[in-house]
């Protein structure tokens, strides 16, 4: 069934092979009731929702899109994936706030599980207190 909440973007790109692939982009906050964070979207290729982990709802920021778009490119042109970034410096323990928006409005102090890794062209970290990892945009360091 088609998706009947608004579209931020959509992305047709006719590729040289022939082939077409038409990218939706949703704000994440349409789906409130899967705590969907504020800055971050859902992305839809074809009838097929994007996912790195192969779970139901993922959410991305907008520079992942513009990896999945580079990605897209790469496989048509047939050339190796780029370096990997610069790691961001927040390693295993360092203290941190999170706010996220399954609890809107609540802040809380933790300290990392893990330092941070990119997947799907965005950085993640576990934290003290969640079971899964957090996009780093969630995550901000207490200095001091």
């Amino acid at each position: 069934m088609k998706e009947q909440r608004p579209r931020i973007a959509r992305l047709t790109l006719k590729l040289a092979d022939g082939t077409v692939r038409a990218l939706s982009i949703f704000d994440a906050e349409e789906w409130p009731e899967r705590n969907g964070p504020a800055g971050l979207v859902r992305v839809q290729d074809g009838e097929t929702w994007i996912s790195r982990d192969g779970s139901k709802y993922d959410w991305h920021t907008p520079e992942a899109v513009g990896h999945l778009l580079s990605s897209i490119l790469r496989e048509q042109m047939g050339t190796m994936p780029p370096e990997p970034h610069i790691t961001p410096d927040t390693p295993a323990g360092t203290r941190v706030r999170v706010k996220t928006a399954a609890e809107v409005g609540r802040e809380f102090t933790t300290h990392t599980r893990s330092a941070p890794f990119e997947r799907g062209g965005q950085w993640k970290v576990f934290v003290l207190g969640y079971r899964y990892p957090l996009p780093l945009e969630c995550v901000n360091r207490v200095r001091g």
